[in-house]
């Protein structure tokens, strides 16, 4: 028989609480360092906006920088599914190192064409090739980089719920301080020119990719295997009911709740980062200077999020699927009425109450949109797994 722990001499017995301390910690670790991932590609993404007059001053046009704010996110459409799942699935220390360091390569080769740029080498074509390599390179990596974050965030979390409100609510707290910093960065470069300005918000930028290099080679340092078997069995271990659930065919797909759901969130969270990308430009034109504008929506964020604990509060007494009308109807409103301010062209130093419940109301709806949509995932998911049978499981 065992001896007892107690009867063991002090030097031979099992060091249990120092294990499971050092567990946890190194979960917070991880954690941590998952969040850190995604630095540098959501700020490199953030500064887009604040830095657009200073683009639209080197000649940028409506529908160039239009283009310009999509290039981030459009070969998201096809890597994720044919390059980053793929490639997590079969080897995750692989695609955790290579979509942050993928990205910082994309800031370096922005950089370098915007230096080519600001010094006059190389003509036209030099500067070109740098850029369209660079922002090719990061719409390529940013979902790798994605994909890495939110797997390991989800398992850090126990509760899906509070991994995506971590992730959402750190995200919005990045985009606050690139929102803060940005326009205080043009403003000391403005004897340079534009292009001067646009360098050195760039040349900042390479800062947070350093960082997210730094965690990914950290967490590689803390990697874990079990949590990625428990997840592949977690995987093989889907039911034919849930597998049936899926179906196939647009007549599938139309009756899919989490398809429905998907569209809905493409179209909400969508047309809040089309208003995101221009709010900026939206109050400059109003005469507002860009430091004020900077500091002006950064506290319009910082509203959105401490609106979250209120929103926590009103989902016990109404539920989520409610919030599924109220957050577009609200910010249907808020639109109308920065339409009707902007159209009235009154130059404002400091925009009156009107337009800034309607600023205030936006950005609650940005931060509450893609909360409402991965809730209501997390939701149907456990629902789904909670009617499961033995029978069910392979």
């Amino acid at each position: 028989l065992a001896q007892p722990t107690t009867l063991l001499p002090r030097d031979r017995r099992p060091i249990v609480m120092w294990s499971e301390r050092t567990e946890r910690f190194a979960s917070a670790a991880r954690l941590a360092l998952a969040l850190l991932l995604g630095l540098g590609a959501h700020a490199g993404k953030e500064a887009l906006a604040p830095a657009e007059p200073a683009l639209e001053a080197m000649g940028l046009g409506p529908v160039t920088y239009a283009l310009l704010t999509v290039c981030p996110i459009v070969m998201g459409i096809a890597t994720p599914t044919m390059v980053w799942g793929p490639l997590f699935d079969s080897s995750p220390k692989a695609a955790l190192l290579l979509a942050p360091l993928g990205e910082a390569s994309a800031a370096v080769l922005i950089l370098a064409g915007l230096a080519a740029l600001a010094g006059g080498h190389g003509g036209v074509w030099l500067p070109g090739l740098l850029l369209a390599a660079g922002l090719f390179l990061s719409s390529c990596c940013r979902s790798g980089v994605a994909i890495c974050q939110w797997a390991l965030v989800g398992r850090a979390c126990t509760f899906p719920s509070l991994a995506f409100a971590v992730m959402v609510t750190t995200k919005h707290f990045i985009g606050i301080g690139v929102t803060w910093v940005v326009p205080r960065i043009l403003a000391t470069a403005t004897n340079g020119g534009a292009t001067d300005g646009v360098l050195a918000v760039q040349f900042a930028t390479l800062m947070p990719h350093l960082l997210s290099v730094c965690a990914a080679a950290l967490l590689l340092l803390l990697w874990r295997d079990k949590g990625v078997e428990s997840s592949q069995r977690r995987t093989d271990s889907e039911g034919p009911s849930e597998k049936a659930s899926k179906g196939s065919g647009f007549a599938a797909c139309a009756g899919d709740p989490l398809m429905l759901l998907g569209i809905w969130r493409a179209l909400a969270v969508g047309t809040l980062h089309a208003y995101h990308s221009v709010r900026m430009e939206l109050l400059t034109s109003t005469g507002m200077p860009s430091v004020d504008v900077g500091t002006l929506v950064a506290f319009n964020d910082t509203v959105g999020l401490a609106v979250l604990p209120v929103f926590v509060l009103l989902r016990l007494f109404i539920g989520l699927k409610p919030m599924l009308v109220l957050v577009p109807l609200l910010g249907f409103a808020a639109s109308a009425e920065l339409l009707r301010n902007s159209a009235s062209a009154t130059v404002v130093r400091v925009p009156g109450a009107a337009m800034e419940a309607a600023l205030i109301t936006m950005s609650v709806a940005e931060v509450l949109s893609p909360v409402i949509a991965l809730s209501l995932v997390a939701v149907s998911y456990t629902h789904l797994r909670a009617h499961e049978t033995p029978e069910h499981l392979v």
